[in-house]
């Protein structure tokens, strides 16, 4: 599924690009600091925090939270958040930021009783696992809905 949407935020085209000068550029206009954690026009409900968690834009999500950014855990229409999206695409440097900037999600499961831990899991992503479990993790060998 795409991460395109209707008439993006500067805000959210920088943090998709991994983009920190444009982002910077962005956020120096008020408006968009006022906007920071829209997804405006997304169906898919993808705030700035949440593309570039996706894409392992560790100095986007920082360059967000220090700008005011509540959306480290605002979950998508799967229920998913931040942390689980980098735990499933295998970002363990941005599984281990998410949770240093506040992130409470490390055992919350999407809508299908997936956690951040079945994710990284059934993709085999070991430094995620590892990362999971240092910070707390109890979600080890729970049954999903799937």
């Amino acid at each position: 599924m795409s991460d395109d949407i209707c008439n993006p935020t500067p805000v959210w085209c920088a943090a998709k690009a991994g983009d920190l000068d444009a982002l910077t550029i962005a956020l120096s206009i008020p408006l968009n600091c006022r906007l920071i954690d829209t997804a405006r026009s997304n169906k898919n409900e993808r705030t700035p925090m949440y593309v570039a968690s996706k894409r392992g834009h560790v100095a986007i999500v920082e360059k967000l939270v220090a700008f005011g950014s509540k959306a480290i855990d605002l979950p998508n229409y799967r229920e998913e958040t931040c942390l689980f999206i980098a735990a499933k695409r295998g970002h363990a440097s941005m599984v281990e930021v998410l949770v240093r900037l506040g992130s409470r999600a490390i055992d919350t499961p999407n809508k299908y009783g997936d956690t951040p831990m079945h994710a990284a899991v059934r993709k085999g992503h070991a430094s995620v696992i590892e990362v999971l479990v240092r910070f707390g993790s109890k979600v080890i060998d729970v049954p999903t809905l799937r």
